[in-house]
């Protein structure tokens, strides 16, 4: 009897290697002529309050991250107003290194909820919102004796 040759046993290795390697390819976005999804995640600015009309405190912070997680720098970010007026200060936005954009938002003209929407290619995207009140009247749910006096210091 015949025994086997090594090397016919490498050739089919390599050939089942790179049979099940082209397979992988075949279904990557890169092979398909698809694009990498991206995702958006909030990352600081969201459930804010201020007085209407207004630039709130934060920023609207946003990461825009691939398929695998990791920040993808130079990705437009698209801001818009959903609901309740106001402005976001530029409106768009390209991602930097850490994959992070910022949005300004200025509250719209009347008292209540307000949203914001950042939006990239592909469609993903997030919402914040804010609450505005009346100037002067301080933040909802915020007590007098929760706020030092002028002048006074705290310990």
């Amino acid at each position: 009897m015949r025994e086997p040759c090594p090397r016919s046993l490498v050739t089919w290795a390599l050939v089942l290697g790179f049979g099940l390697g082209a397979c992988d390819d075949a279904r990557s976005p890169a092979a398909t002529g698809e694009e990498s999804p991206l995702r958006l995640e909030i990352v600081d600015g969201d459930a804010q309050a201020g007085p209407q009309g207004r630039l709130l405190m934060d920023c609207l912070l946003v990461r825009v991250v691939d398929a695998g997680g990791r920040p993808v720098e130079g990705v437009p970010v698209e801001w818009s107003v959903v609901s309740g007026g106001g402005k976001i200060g530029g409106k768009r936005h390209a991602s930097d290194p850490a994959g992070l954009a910022c949005g300004q938002f200025t509250l719209g003209p009347e008292p209540g909820e307000n949203v914001a929407r950042a939006t990239v290619e592909g469609g993903a995207s997030v919402t914040f919102t804010a609450t505005g009140f009346p100037p002067g009247t301080g933040e909802p749910g915020l007590t007098r004796s929760a706020v030092p006096a002028r002048g006074s210091r705290t310990r």
